[in-house]
């Protein structure tokens, strides 16, 4: 007898199998399933090729879903779909897990369809990858234990109270804004700006006006800074908001958005925030299917997440019409253009100040696996100013490498053109590789998968005792999980910046980080960790990006 286990737990699990009993597993979590005769069946490199075929008819459905938000009416100043601010429309993979579901549920099915089970046990599972997985098993013996509930009202309870705290925020600073009466960074103070760059400060722009991404490119440039945001991007207090505010106010580099938001901003805001609860109640209400899979669940976690961080993001147009009316921009510099954060800024400047050359930068490593660097085909426009059945995209984008040029070129990006050199990496060339004695290994986890990743590796490690080994958290990551490795000798937890570790070391474990392309690109051998039923979006599994990005710098 021959039975298959799908596994998502956190914790192995031994199974004893019976006589004449072959037991397989398939897992995707920590967990792994245990036994004597126990076959696992995970391959990464065939999950890997299917996210990689599928990635162009997956964003050609996910566009097809803009129908939807044009047939109910989800239309901003009648010229843009909200479709194109939402998560559906960014394809947040490292995120979302809906096109994980539907990759691993298609290398699933054709497991299934190679061997003859005689029973197939679903355990410990998400309850929109269950969803996915019995739309298209059909099988006549499928067992479900312990399928975890998708939390859709707690989700909601966060999000709402994330909310009130965001624009609590917003009023708190419209109110400093108003009682200081601060003349700086207000439409009194107009002037011609060539070129201008789009920051947040302080997650990428220090005291100094270093900014992490735009590097030394941007010198002499003056920054735009964002500080509320939508509370996603950066969740900044309002302490320090208003400490920005006075420390940047004689700087004449400096020109904050935040001080030009009033209360009608908010106010207009709130109003969207409840005028879409009833539509997006509705599409979150109807059910969604690719190539037979269906992925209903799926899509209403994305449709509520689009529903909390879209009136968030609209608060911010009057505040650049204001900008705008009293600045005459050439040049505007942002990366994140991808995001919605950054298609919201796309759409404002296109609509109020057409004048304005966009020029969108690459904020990260790509890769054919990284959704969000997508688009189906016709989602994107070079000539339409309209926001309704196709977005405008920058006038110019800067990419990274001749790979990541080629996935903005298919996606239909215009004028795309490789950097002289990557700013955001300048620091890689001031690093002298320095021989060390003892063997020095650097852990670099992704910001979701640090927990996954070490509970891969503590085999190793604890076999390979007299390996220093240095693990570099995500500084943006739940690191909780920190704890239960308290007790290994020869791991330490590196809380230094990554440019004083990396002389020394002598490789360097990852999944996508892109920490491994880094040092990849400074010699240091890297090894890939691919974590059961996850899509490996690391560029460093794509050959085209070995051959064209490491053989040509």
């Amino acid at each position: 007898m021959k039975i298959l286990y799908i596994y998502g737990g956190s914790r192995d699990i031994n199974i004893e199998s019976s006589k004449g009993e072959s037991i397989f597993s398939y897992c995707l979590n920590n967990g792994k399933i245990l036994g004597n005769s126990v076959s696992n069946l995970n391959d990464a490199n065939l999950l890997n090729s299917i996210a990689t075929n599928m990635s162009l008819s997956y964003s050609n459905y996910i566009f097809s879903l803009n129908k939807e938000f044009l047939d109910n009416r989800i239309i901003h100043n009648k010229d843009l779909s909200l479709y194109f601010l939402s998560e559906l429309s960014i394809k947040r993979s490292e995120i979302f897990s809906t096109y994980g579901n539907i990759c691993n549920s298609i290398l699933i099915k054709r497991l299934v369809s190679e061997s003859n089970f005689d029973q197939i046990k679903i355990v410990d599972i998400s309850e929109s990858l269950h969803q996915c997985l019995m739309s298209i098993l059909h099988h006549t013996s499928i067992k479900s234990l312990k399928i975890r509930r998708n939390k859709i009202f707690y989700t909601q309870l966060k999000f709402t109270l994330g909310s009130l705290l965001f624009f609590s925020k917003a009023v708190s600073l419209t109110c400093y804004k108003f009682l200081s009466k601060s003349e700086k960074n207000t439409f009194y103070h107009s002037r011609k700006i060539k070129d201008i760059c789009l920051t947040r400060y302080p997650l990428h722009l220090d005291d100094e006006l270093k900014e992490e991404k735009y590097g030394h490119f941007a010198n002499n440039k003056m920054f735009l800074v964002h500080l509320l945001t939508d509370g996603f991007h950066q969740n900044i207090s309002v302490r320090k908001m208003i400490k920005a505010f006075s420390f940047f106010k004689q700087n004449n580099r400096v020109l904050i958005l935040d001080s030009f938001i009033k209360f009608s901003d908010i106010f207009k805001s709130f109003t969207i925030f409840f005028s879409l609860a009833r539509v997006f109640f509705k599409l979150s209400r109807k059910k969604y299917y690719f190539d037979s899979i269906e992925i209903s669940k799926n899509v209403q976690e994305e449709l509520i997440f689009s529903y909390f961080r879209i009136p968030r993001i609209l608060m911010w147009e009057e505040s650049v019409k204001r900008f705008l009316n009293c600045h005459q921009i050439d040049n505007f510099f942002y990366y994140l253009h991808e995001y919605s954060l950054g298609r919201f800024f796309t759409y404002v400047f296109r609509k109020y100040s057409k004048e304005t050359k966009l020029i969108g930068f690459q904020h990260g490593p790509s890769s054919k696996r990284k959704l969000l660097y997508m688009a189906g085909n016709n989602e994107l426009t070079t000539t339409e100013t309209s926001a309704l059945k196709s977005f405008p995209v920058p006038d110019m984008v800067y990419a990274e490498d001749l790979l990541s040029k080629q996935i903005y070129d298919d996606a239909g990006y215009k004028d795309v053109k490789v950097m002289k050199e990557v700013y955001r990496l300048s620091y890689l060339k001031k690093i002298i590789r320095i021989k060390s004695e003892k063997l020095i290994y650097l852990i670099a986890p992704g910001l979701h998968d640090g927990e996954f990743m070490l509970r891969n590796l503590e085999m190793f490690i604890k076999k390979n005792n007299r390996i220093k080994f240095f693990l570099k958290p995500h500084p943006r990551a739940n690191n909780n999980y920190l704890d239960k490795y308290k007790s290994f000798l020869n791991i330490e937890i590196y809380k230094n910046p990554i440019y004083q570790i990396l002389p020394q070391v002598s490789k360097v474990f990852a999944t996508y980080s892109s920490v491994a392309t880094e040092a990849r690109m400074i010699g240091i051998p890297v090894e890939i960790i691919e974590l059961p039923g996850k899509i490996n979006e690391s560029p460093l599994i794509d050959r085209e990006f070995e051959e064209h990005y490491i053989n040509n710098r």
